[in-house]
């Protein structure tokens, strides 16, 4: 039988943190892997949906033939990068794990996140 293929260590790390999470807040059973593993495979869609976007850009030329006039489209991964992150959402609440709770989820917590930047900043305009 063929060995089932991994999505690599840091898809195991991070499958790690989520089952730690739901065992600490005493609401983890077995069949939460089955959501557990499409969340990391809805993560990592989006992760190859990000990195083609940052390749490629927002728009793709769509033209083969270098001679013609091109024709720029909107790259087809950024539909694939909405999809990916609306359903890595509605995982996380079927699992119950709020937005608070997300930001303790993350892989690397020195890494900057723009829109939690973003957010912060927003937040504090909006409290003086």
């Amino acid at each position: 039988m063929a060995r089932k293929p991994t999505l690599g260590t840091r898809y195991s790390r991070l499958k790690s943190i989520v089952i730690q999470e739901l065992k600490g807040r005493e609401s983890y059973v077995p069949s939460d892997d089955i959501l557990i593993d499409e969340l990391l495979f809805s993560i990592k869609i989006a992760d190859d949906a990000k990195s083609d976007i940052k390749k490629r850009g927002l728009q793709i030329n769509v033209v083969k033939d270098p001679t013609k006039t091109p024709y720029y489209q909107q790259n087809p991964n950024i539909g694939v990068y909405l999809s990916a992150s609306k359903s890595i959402g509605n995982i996380l609440t079927k699992l119950g794990i709020t937005v608070q709770e997300r930001t303790k989820l993350k892989l690397n917590p020195e890494e900057e996140d723009p829109l939690g930047d973003l957010f912060n900043q927003k937040s504090k305009a909006v409290q003086v």
